[in-house]
């Protein structure tokens, strides 16, 4: 779609300059018409004037003049055409990406609301239909609850996303001692993938720090998972956390394939996920990004990314120690 529009739009640009070269010859044509009558009109009738030399200069300069102002509009009118072409184009742009992005969106969500739907669906029937052993059916239920926290996290991102686009968020700001926010969700992701190798190193020595634990477990949740996802199946992943300039700084690097410059800022939009959709086999929404920037803004934040060397990638959060 987009590969047409845009021999559509080279072909309006290659009509457009042609009707103006068009359009100029043909002015410049009547200009010399008028020239040329002018011109006999003078000899038969001005030539012996006192004043001939001045009346003729004066007609020479007013067909000058002409051609300047043809000149002019026609380079006016195409710089305005080009303009408005050019931004249209690029808003047709932006809506067919945002489209496409969109689709891909709904998509993903499809596929990641009926794998858990479909774990559960084959846990509960199991149960029903089988008699387990203690062993097996503790089993079921823990896949069956993890299945219901994925459903879970879906669904918060999306209503979470929407919620800070349109700032209707409900701040529940409140005194947490963020390093020990940090070993908690680090000691979670360690429980849940323990053949990675996690490290941190935590140097943060501010005990109280206010803003909302929701928000900042959505964040380290997210950033967490997004190294997990490109890490690879054993990591590492540091964490290094520490105090600097009156902010607090966090890092989380990984040893993954890593970004590409191109894409370093597109991967906080929303919706957006790096790499082609046609190929990619990694798992996801596009929202988990584009909620942890919003949600670090919202602290009166920044964050992002940087090479990691000699390979992967580092998220880099900071933050006032006080955003009140």
């Amino acid at each position: 779609m987009l590969r047409y529009t845009n021999i559509l739009f080279v072909l309006i640009f290659c009509y457009t300059v042609m009707a103006l070269l068009f359009w100029h010859n043909s002015l410049q044509k009547q200009n010399n018409i008028s020239l040329q009558k002018d011109l006999k009109i003078y000899q038969l009738t001005i030539v012996g004037h006192p004043e001939a030399k001045l009346m003729y200069d004066k007609m020479i300069k007013k067909h000058a003049r002409k051609r300047k102002q043809y000149i002019g509009e026609g380079v006016t009118f195409l710089v305005v055409i080009l303009a408005g072409g050019l931004i249209v184009l690029l808003s047709f742009r932006k809506r067919l990406q945002l489209t496409t992005q969109q689709n891909n969106f709904m998509l993903s969500v499809t596929h990641e609301l009926k794998t858990p739907l479909a774990g559960i669906k084959l846990s509960l029937e199991t149960l029903r239909r089988r008699r387990l052993t203690d062993e097996q059916f503790n089993k079921m239920i823990d896949n069956s609850v993890y299945e219901t926290e994925r459903l879970n996290e879906l669904c918060n991102n999306i209503l979470l996303s929407t919620q800070l686009d349109g700032k209707q968020y409900l701040a529940n700001a409140t005194v947490f001692d963020i390093k020990d926010l940090l070993n908690i969700c680090l000691q979670d992701f360690k429980n849940r993938y323990p053949s990675i190798e996690w490290q941190l190193n935590n140097y943060i020595k501010a005990n109280e720090y206010k803003g909302d634990t929701f928000l900042w477990r959505m964040v380290l949740n997210n950033l967490l998972e997004n190294a997990r996802k490109y890490a690879g199946q054993f990591g590492p992943i540091t964490i290094d956390a520490y105090e600097s300039n009156h902010e607090i700084v966090i890092q989380i690097l990984d040893e993954g394939a890593g970004i590409p410059d191109t894409e370093k800022r597109k991967i906080f939009q929303k919706f957006y996920r790096s790499g082609d959709e046609n190929t990619r086999i990694s798992k996801g929404t596009g929202l988990g990004l584009h909620i942890v920037k919003r949600a670090i803004e919202w602290h009166g934040g920044t964050i992002r990314m940087e090479d990691n060397k000699p390979k992967g990638n580092i998220a880099i959060i900071q933050i006032p120690m006080s955003n009140e």
